[in-house]
């Protein structure tokens, strides 16, 4: 089997080794292009087929025989000559001129006969416009200017070839609801499929950012993302996340110095803000932290877990006891996980700390053939804002106003 984007021979199956692209999907495209394109020639041999016959039939029946004034001349001339056949070729030209000079003169000196009709061959037609209404008023045709985000969408969609029309109607979707996250797919694979990666990976970003649970099950990603790309894709979220916090932090702190207000809270957040150091493994970033106030364990910074979760071996040298109940099950990329809730007495990461903390326990795998000791979920690091310095391999916790 080849494959129809890249060419590269395999054996059958659906996507391709190489590339990655769905081979149905791309075949099926494939071919509306070609009828397409079919179809597009054959119209347009149909048109210039029917103007060459047009011609034709015009050279044929003497229709066509130069300028409006050569052909004005000559029908004056077959009259004289029908007419008057006593008279010469020459005199008969200068014949046809003068009538067709007075034709002329009455023209000029009787306009009125002329817009009611009244003279010969001076009827005046008035071609129709589409911006005349009933009322003689412009009338302007708005049908497409206006729409939800959704019939823009379905606009879209319906094209489905992958054109600069179809694009503009998922812009304008986006313009409507910025967190329209079907759009943003639908986006993502058109790039992809025209070997603009970059802006691909930039909508299909935002499409994970905004997608819901039904859009995920709808749109399924994985038709042009290996696993490997969804692990890159998803760092490159957390990093634009952290980074427009960065510019929305520094944004707040030049709002606040130039007004010279809340400037106690400035100082606050100075002094109980943290900077950790962290270990990146693989695109990872593992951090160290204090649990119970005596156990130093390292631990997973997971901006896409809902909970914080320690392994079942740590559970055991903590000494947590599980809570009564069902065991939770914990949805991930590859598969769902069960696990049981307990709760820590305290959780430290550099100098901020929370008490009473639940976390989850279950078996954790290794991650680039390093072992770590849990997962900090989103429930710790929500209460923070978060700046991650990758040059310096820093972490920097502030905690955010209440």
């Amino acid at each position: 089997m080849i494959c129809p984007k890249c060419g590269f021979d395999q054996p059958d199956d659906i996507y391709c080794a190489f590339c990655g692209v769905h081979i149905e999907t791309s075949l099926k495209q494939k071919k509306r292009k070609r009828f397409k394109a079919g179809i597009l020639a054959l119209l347009v041999g149909i048109a210039v087929f029917s103007v060459a016959l047009y011609l034709f039939s015009s050279r044929k029946n003497g229709h066509y025989l130069g300028t409006g004034e050569d052909r004005h001349y000559e029908g004056l001339v077959q009259l004289d000559k029908e007419a008057r056949p006593e008279l010469k070729p020459s005199e008969s030209m200068t014949a046809s001129r003068d009538y067709g000079r007075q034709r002329s003169d009455n023209r000029r000196r009787s306009p009125r006969a002329s817009q009611e009709g009244h003279g010969e061959d001076e009827t005046i037609h008035k071609i129709p416009s589409h911006r005349d209404n009933e009322k003689g008023q412009p009338a302007y045709d708005t049908e497409g200017e206006t729409g939800t985000e959704s019939q823009w969408f379905e606009k879209g969609r319906a094209l489905d070839d992958d054109s600069d029309a179809e694009i503009e109607y998922y812009e304008k979707a986006i313009k409507l609801d910025p967190e329209f996250a079907p759009a943003f797919f639908r986006l993502g694979a058109i790039y992809y499929r025209q070997a603009q990666y970059e802006l691909a990976d930039q909508e299909f970003a935002n499409f994970i950012k905004y997608a819901s649970d039904d859009d995920r099950e709808a749109y399924d990603i994985y038709i042009y993302y290996s696993l490997a790309d969804m692990d890159r894709l998803s760092r490159k979220v957390e990093e634009q996340a952290a980074s427009q916090e960065v510019k929305e932090k520094e944004q707040t702190e030049k709002e606040e110095e130039k007004t010279g207000s809340d400037k106690n809270h400035e100082e606050i957040n100075e002094e109980v803000m943290t900077i950790v150091k962290f270990s990146p493994v693989g695109g990872h970033i593992i951090v160290p932290v204090v649990l119970n106030d005596f156990f130093h364990a390292r631990v997973l910074v997971d901006t896409g877990s809902g909970i914080t979760i320690v392994s079942r071996e740590l559970a055991r040298e903590l000494k947590l006891p599980e809570e009564p109940g069902s065991p939770i099950t914990l949805k991930t990329v590859a598969m769902d996980i069960e696990a049981q809730l307990a709760r820590l007495d305290s959780i430290q990461v550099g100098d901020l700390s929370r008490n009473n903390f639940p976390v989850a326990i279950t078996d954790l795998p290794l991650v680039e053939n390093t072992k770590f000791d849990g997962i900090l979920g989103m429930d710790f690091m929500n209460n923070f804002k978060i700046h991650i310095d990758n040059e310096k391999h820093t972490i920097i916790l502030t905690p955010k106003v209440q």
